[in-house]
């Protein structure tokens, strides 16, 4: 095929995209003027690898080909979401976004038809807001979806396609992930689309359709496109019109702050870029909190944050011991790093046991000037929310309705402070809402952690040696979680986890109703 013009921007050994115009062999016949001036190929580079790289027919293709205008659309429309948007639809289950949708494309059957109808659709419109199938229009696209992840951009791809979906093509990459700073995708990506809207105006100089998709993929990079992408971070809404309806509803509530505080809240505007770098607490915060969060709970958090402001107010030993640590892949990753990261916070703080066998959380919160704030909210399913930044006081919100029992309250606790010390994103930025929203590998992660800091070795030894009662029995267990402090549940698993149980003695354990309180 002969080249009319091609582009490569990035680096390939992380992302790169290329895009090329190709002379159509259909000789311009089979599609509009727009379609089959814009016949091409394109290439997606990840981490080293080329996601559009293919077999057909026996044969190996570097490319898809296909018209490149609906893709180029598409991507100009979606910039917003596809960017900005972390929470998935329905339901949290998967640790990607290629993963999850796979995981919920159907409504579970128990469900009533109008409830799936609702399922079906938020699954649909996610779908076309992230997938780059959803730009295909018949061609030989991989099956890449992008998407938000915290601070960075997440690229996760499968072969999720029906066999007949791609005719004769076979995509060589397996399925996989990769997450990256959201300039080192924004700017290639828009640079290639920027020179391939410049070329196709060139060729279709009084085609309306161009000029206009020329235009706004050149205002992609303007200052007031910021006020959209926050909507989409902050993520108060499934629509782009909710979305920035809870952005105006935040900005009410910031009004009468000073400039910094409303800054650290929300950002700062800056122009020629066309990603929000992500580094505001609301941005931070929302996304991990229901998409039917009420209006009063919303506020609620957002005044907490807010009145948590106090410029350098963190102090000398937490800062000592905060250090990002990304979360690692695989089944066990999350809970075998999360055990590490307490002993490590352990022995960095050198904590004694009080003599009931007892981690004192509270006291460990209080050395590490960690304020905890209770709050109300009428969202049960989120049980605490960690601040943490330059310009704050490291707080937890500890949301009363979820955490009504005091194991329940230290394990909470304990939780949180692993996000204070290793889930921190843009240097020094934490907010997170602990709940079935957030990040499962950071929850995972952090629940393991909670385990293993409340229930050391040294404070698990100490509690089985002071008991009489027979092993593993109901009130065994009970005796020991009281000791420790901990729920029943949260212990025996730990326990088994760490090797004092066995799997036998964990399954009847499970079986059998815990013992009462008298019994401990």
């Amino acid at each position: 095929m002969s080249v009319m013009w091609e582009m490569l921007a990035g680096d390939t050994s992380r992302f790169a995209v290329r895009m090329a115009f190709l002379r159509d062999p259909d000789d311009e016949e089979a599609a509009t003027p727009e379609r089959a001036k814009s016949w091409g190929s394109f290439q997606l580079w990840v981490e080293g690898r080329n996601l559009c790289e293919q077999v057909q027919d026996g044969e190996r293709i570097e490319s898809t080909y296909w018209y490149l205008y609906p893709l180029l659309d598409w991507l100009v429309s979606n910039w917003g979401p596809m960017f900005h948007e972390e929470r998935f639809p329905v339901r949290n289950v998967g640790g990607d976004a290629w993963q999850n949708l796979r995981r919920t494309e159907f409504a579970p059957p128990a469900m009533t038809d109008g409830r799936q109808d609702e399922w079906n659709e938020s699954w649909y419109r996610w779908w076309q807001r992230h997938a780059l199938w959803a730009a295909r229009e018949g061609g030989p696209f991989p099956d890449v979806l992008i998407r938000r992840f915290r601070s960075q951009v997440e690229i996760s791809w499968g072969d999720g396609a029906p066999p007949a979906t791609l005719g004769h093509a076979r995509f060589v990459i397996p399925t996989g992930r990769a997450r990256f700073d959201p300039q080192e995708i924004a700017r290639p990506l828009h640079t290639v689309m920027a020179a391939a809207m410049d070329q196709l105006v060139a060729r279709l100089p009084n085609s309306r359709a161009v000029r206009g998709l020329k235009r706004r993929t050149a205002a992609l990079a303007r200052v007031d496109r910021r006020e959209s992408n926050l909507a989409w971070l902050a993520g108060l809404g499934e629509t782009a019109a909710s979305v920035r309806s809870g952005l105006k509803l935040l900005r009410s509530t910031v009004g009468e702050l000073t400039e910094a505080a409303s800054g650290v809240f929300l950002g700062d505007a800056v122009d020629g870029q066309t990603v929000v770098p992500g580094n505001c607490h609301a941005a931070l915060m929302f996304g991990c909190v229901s998409p039917t969060i009420r209006r009063a709970d919303a506020m609620v958090l957002a005044r907490s944050v807010l009145a948590a402001y106090a410029v350098g107010s963190e102090n000398d030993t937490l800062r000592s011991m905060v250090r990002d640590e990304p979360v690692r892949t695989g089944a066990d990753s999350a809970w075998t790093d999360g055990y590490q990261l307490a002993l490590d916070a352990h022995a960095a703080l050198d904590i004694p046991f009080s003599p009931s066998c007892r981690v004192d959380i509270d006291g460990v919160l209080q050395r590490l000037g960690v304020a905890v704030r209770p709050v109300d909210l009428a969202d049960e399913t989120i049980r605490a929310v960690s601040i943490a930044s330059e310009e704050h006081l490291p707080t937890i919100l500890l949301n009363r309705v979820a955490n009504e029992s005091e194991q329940r309250r230290r394990f909470t606790l304990a939780h949180e402070l692993c996000h204070l010390l290793h889930d921190r994103s843009f240097g020094w930025r934490l907010a997170i809402a602990s709940g079935p929203w957030a990040p499962r590998e950071l929850e995972r992660r952090a629940n393991a952690f909670a385990a293993m800091f409340l229930m050391p070795p040294g404070a698990v030894q100490a509690a089985i040696a002071s008991q009489t009662l027979g092993l593993a029995s109901p009130e065994w267990l009970a005796q020991v979680a009281e000791d420790l402090g901990t729920s029943q549940a949260a212990t025996r698993e730990h326990l088994y986890n760490v090797g004092v149980l066995d799997e036998t003695q964990r399954a009847a354990l499970r079986r059998l109703p815990p013992a009462s309180d008298s019994a401990q």
